[in-house]
């Protein structure tokens, strides 16, 4: 797995913690052809660059999506329970017959 080549570079991990090294691999793998593509064949340089920028777009979505590290190394997601989404819903928890 390419993925697993990044492991020192500290926004891969965070990425790493969406998609695992599946989603490293297949970043690494993008990014390289799209730039391959976008240097090597005129025909391709609309196309690659269109694919270099939902690539971009994407991994944004993820990295903002990811949960971020404190400076303690614990994750700054909030945690989610059934009693804060009923109170933030306002759902009830009871089955009505």
């Amino acid at each position: 797995m390419l993925g697993s080549s990044q492991w020192q570079v500290a926004p891969a991990l965070r990425l790493a913690s969406v998609g695992g090294v599946w989603l490293l691999s297949f970043l690494v793998v993008a990014v390289n052809v799209a730039v391959a593509m976008l240097v090597a064949v005129r025909e391709f340089r609309i196309p690659a660059l269109a694919s270099l920028v939902a690539t971009a777009a994407a991994t944004s979505a993820a990295w903002v999506w990811s949960p971020a590290r404190t400076s303690t190394g614990a994750s700054a997601s909030p945690s989610y329970s059934p009693a804060s989404w009923t109170a933030a819903t306002g759902a009830s928890t009871t089955r009505s017959s």
